[in-house]
């Protein structure tokens, strides 16, 4: 048996293009969109890039070298004064509730991709909702409130149209059960011309009953004879 190998290129798998939409958003953008991925997980892909891109340009700007005035005279060496710039604030690290928020919508992308059944797709309606409501306890006073309540519309509307995937798969399976049911029904009802009952012995009413030594009756019926008694023997008589 021959061993099935993974034949796509680096750039084609899905952990490179994580990587790079994080550390190295242009790069990994251009690979991201020259991917197969449907639109909406490119979509996605594009905007959780660019937003490590944005938190990664907030970072520490380098601290300014301290502004020293000039020297004064040797006379007035007492009142020196120097000038340094504040310190540049260290940036807020991101509330545990922001960075659930990231995980649950990146499990969700990726579920995204492969999802075919409706429990696929409600898994993912799960890791979105879950998603929003942890974005909801980020406290206001974070630097990464305005953040957060932007992606809570977003990561919504992704979380209705992967049940908008999982109610169309719902409903193709509903009306494919409903037509199954609707062809047993018509093989199980009679059809014109297939016998009314099961055959008799030793009446010989229809012709596919028996004569009292078993044979079968045929032309020898009453209802193949003309005249006399006119059995009901077939669907449709």
């Amino acid at each position: 048996m021959t061993n099935s190998r993974d034949t796509r290129n680096w750039y084609q798998k899905k952990r490179w293009i994580f990587i790079w939409l994080i550390f190295f958003p242009p790069l990994g953008l251009i690979l991201l969109w020259i991917t197969r991925w449907s639109r909406w997980a490119k979509t996605v892909g594009t905007s959780i890039s660019v937003f490590f891109l944005i938190v990664g340009l907030g970072g520490t700007l380098p601290e300014q070298p301290p502004e020293v005035t000039s020297s004064p005279p040797p006379e007035t060496v007492s009142s020196l004064r120097v000038e340094v710039d504040p310190p540049t604030p260290t940036p807020e690290p991101a509330p545990d509730a922001f960075r659930e928020a990231i995980n649950y919508a990146t499990e969700a992308v990726n579920l995204g991709q492969t999802a075919q059944t409706i429990d696929d797709w409600e898994a993912a309606v799960n890791l979105w909702q879950r998603a929003v409501d942890s974005l909801g306890q980020v406290p206001e006073n974070s630097s990464y409130f305005q953040t957060a309540q932007a992606k809570i519309t977003e990561y919504g509307a992704n979380r209705e149209t992967a049940q908008q995937q999982a109610e169309r798969i719902r409903q193709e399976a509903i009306a494919a059960e409903q037509e199954r049911q609707r062809q047993e029904a018509a093989r199980a009802q009679p059809q014109p011309g297939s016998p009314i009952r099961a055959a008799a012995s030793g009446s010989c009413d229809c012709p596919y009953d028996t004569d009292s030594a078993g044979r079968r009756c045929g032309g020898r019926s009453a209802y193949s004879r003309p005249g006399g008694r006119d059995p009901i023997c077939y669907v449709g008589d």
